[in-house]
């Protein structure tokens, strides 16, 4: 399943890619990029309530493109991006980075990227593999943040950790992301940018956002 979603998820890349460049001014460029990362979200199996159609994967790609996130901090991120030297992109699912290539690419125009993968597969998350297959291993410097879903500091490298303190600013996707980094207030200090699908009714709960709506923001 996780090559299969990857397949319907890199057909879908040309139509998507063709949306950011069709965007008007470099405003737009950036905020049609970030609705396709939020997009690949849809992608995830096994996370609670949420089980995408692979059937009818571009309909529901183009639905959440055009829906506005419950929660929108995006102007605010466009503002951050805009000023910062390096950015810390911490994937989530396989398929996903399919989606993510296209913000990084955006992203490229503005700051040095570097991209955090698990470092073997756990569930369907994305490791180097995935990032590899996607062609961002040429331009971007690839570091894991160990085998653990989300982000525990716990159990990543030295390295890794060296580069989240680094950073300007961090995009962090996916409900794990958030599950794992509300434990370190310390670590996020308002730097993180959390690009997520609510799937479950716990973290909808949380959030106070609903099931099978998208968030934007700044932790």
């Amino acid at each position: 399943m996780k090559r299969e979603s990857f397949e319907a998820a890199w057909s879908l890349y040309p139509k998507l890619k063709e949306c950011v460049e069709g965007a008007s001014g470099d405003r737009g460029r950036f905020m049609v990029a970030l609705r396709i990362a939020l997009t690949g979200n849809t992608l995830e199996f096994g996370a609670g309530d949420h089980e995408p159609d692979l059937e009818k994967l571009e309909d529901e790609v183009f639905r959440v493109v055009e829906k506005n996130p419950s929660i929108d901090e995006s102007e605010e991120v466009y503002r951050r991006v805009e000023e910062c030297e390096r950015i810390l992109y911490v994937t989530d699912n396989a398929s996903e980075v399919v989606f993510d290539r296209i913000f990084i690419e955006e992203l490229d125009r503005y700051a040095v990227v570097e991209i955090a993968p698990l470092s073997r597969p756990v569930q369907d998350d994305a490791t180097v593999e995935e990032i590899k297959k996607a062609g961002l291993d040429d331009k971007h410097r690839i570091i894991s943040r160990g085998d653990s879903i989300g982000v525990c500091f716990k159990k990543t490298g030295r390295e890794f950790c060296k580069r989240w303190d680094d950073a300007d600013l961090v995009i962090a996707k996916g409900m794990g992301c958030y599950e794992t980094l509300v434990d370190y207030p310390e670590k996020t200090g308002g730097k993180v940018v959390l690009l997520m699908m609510v799937k479950c009714l716990p973290v909808s709960r949380d959030v106070k956002a609903p099931p099978g709506s998208t968030v934007v923001k700044i932790m």
